[in-house]
């Protein structure tokens, strides 16, 4: 009989093994799974991953993220769902069903999936998923673009001055491969967490990870394109969600992988890719 439960602290590196060697093309070494399943938010008893276990034998794991989120209405709780693998000789017993109804089980916890493949997605839907976002907006800097406004490359360094949430989020991901800036624009600082990565040929994307300030970004995200892109070969990425309105961008782009969520006490606009798998191994997503 297979077993579905949380996995034990003390099977970490046994899970971690089991992802490696069940995803050989992974970007990543036996030390990304590791600090996948390390719990860096997690609170005492919160699951790192969900494991179906034949005796001693790993048959599937699922591994978790969870955090512990800072927001107007008090301290929430998320769970982001990241590699996901059942043996093949366990497939078709409701093995992974079982799986995933025991990292949904909290209803209070809102779930994120960024990285489903299309095989998955189905599943991940039945199950109360949903899809986050469709739709992108692009900025390069403009041709006539004026001064560029005064940008903090370490916000940390404010001290004070940074809204306590922004303090809580820039703290917890001190150290990833992140690119943190808070911007000075005429209405106060809007701190921004952007993921730098080429996924193009041709220019380099500016991705907005985080946004402190979704009313100034929207307000000013002309101007804040102006002020942290080069002068050419880049793009400034804001998924839509993050606009809290209209806004004037240089094109819109589908986002051809869905984002998933199952809401709970956030909405939409506050889902950010903090706290998961994009940022603690340094994902690229299309």
């Amino acid at each position: 009989m297979v077993d579905v439960v949380s996995a034990h602290p003390d099977q970490r590196d046994d899970v971690a093994r089991f992802m490696q060697t069940v995803f050989p093309r992974a970007k990543w070494p036996l030390a990304g799974w590791q600090a996948l399943l390390a719990g860096r938010w997690n609170r005492p008893g919160d699951p790192y991953a969900i494991v179906a276990m034949d005796g001693d034998r790993i048959a599937g794991a699922l591994a978790m993220i969870m955090a512990e989120r800072m927001t107007d209405r008090g301290p929430h709780r998320t769970a982001n769902l990241s590699s996901w693998y059942v043996l093949a000789d366990y497939r078709g017993q409701r093995v992974g069903q079982r799986m995933l109804a025991l990292a949904l089980s909290d209803p209070s916890v809102t779930i994120t999936d960024f990285t489903a493949s299309k095989m998955v997605i189905p599943g991940v839907q039945r199950a109360g998923l949903r899809v986050l976002d469709q739709e992108r907006c692009l900025w390069h800097r403009s041709a006539d673009a004026g001064a560029r406004w005064p940008i903090h490359r370490d916000p940390l360094a404010l001290g004070e001055a940074l809204a306590a949430a922004d303090r809580r989020v820039l703290e917890d991901h001190e150290g990833l491969s992140l690119t943190p800036l808070a911007i000075e624009t005429p209405d106060g600082l809007c701190v921004l967490i952007l993921s730098v990565q080429r996924k193009g040929p041709d220019y380099l994307t500016y991705e907005v990870l985080y946004a402190g300030d979704r009313v100034l970004l929207t307000r000013y995200a002309r101007a804040i394109a102006d002020s942290i892109l080069p002068d050419d070969g880049a793009v400034f990425s804001v998924d839509r969600r993050f606009l809290t309105g209209p806004v004037a961008c240089d094109r819109e782009q589908e986002i051809p992988v869905p984002r998933l969520y199952r809401p709970a006490q956030l909405e939409p606009g506050e889902i950010d890719k903090l706290y998961s798998e994009v940022v603690l191994l340094n994902m690229k997503l299309d």
